[in-house]
């Protein structure tokens, strides 16, 4: 929250309020138990080295890992995209390879989802739920996308990111970075 004074502080407090209240009524309903937030894992695959951190890591009934992210902006992902969400798989991989320090009694993973708390005309926190990976074919993906990316050439593709890309003026396919190939 801004420590300005005035409409600004005013409006992030009450909008940090109301993300509260429906974090708080969505945690309510929850049957799972809390093992850790912003939980750090590292693990190597490939030539790739994968790390990030999971917002919420949470025990289910089963004794499996369930991941929650949590959203506070503004877009809403759809139901069937945070299926096929890449940054949920990679986080269940994370619990799959036991990428963690210290190590989780398990690496048993029952699925993820994304919680939106975001959205200020939503009366409620939107959650989008993925099932558990199959692990071999996210690493696979993975594995594909490191040689890519580790690979002399790049091949610059038009994607919906591309309007909110930071790169625009080196892509040689954005007519901000055509100078890269001119």
């Amino acid at each position: 929250i801004d420590i300005n004074k005035g409409w600004i502080k005013d409006y992030e407090y009450r909008r940090a309020s109301t993300m509260l209240h429906k974090f708080f009524t969505w945690q309510l309903a929850r049957g799972n138990k809390l093992v850790d937030v912003e939980r750090r894992f590292e693990f190597e695959l490939g030539s790739a080295k994968v790390t990030g951190s999971i917002d919420r890591l949470e025990l289910t009934s089963e004794d499996k890992f369930y991941i929650v992210d949590l959203k506070t902006g503004k877009s809403i992902v759809t139901a069937e995209d945070a299926k096929t969400n890449k940054q949920l798989q990679v986080y269940q991989l994370a619990v799959v390879e036991n990428g963690f320090d210290p190590k989780l009694e398990s690496n048993q993973v029952a699925g993820a989802e994304l919680l939106f708390v975001g959205d200020q005309k939503a009366k409620s926190a939107s959650v989008k739920a993925q099932g558990a990976i199959d692990a071999e074919q996210v690493r696979a993906e993975l594995l594909t996308s490191a040689e890519g990316m580790s690979a002399a050439t790049f091949t610059a593709k038009i994607n919906d990111r591309c309007r909110t890309c930071l790169l625009k003026s080196s892509c040689p396919i954005q007519p901000q970075g055509r100078r890269v190939i001119e």
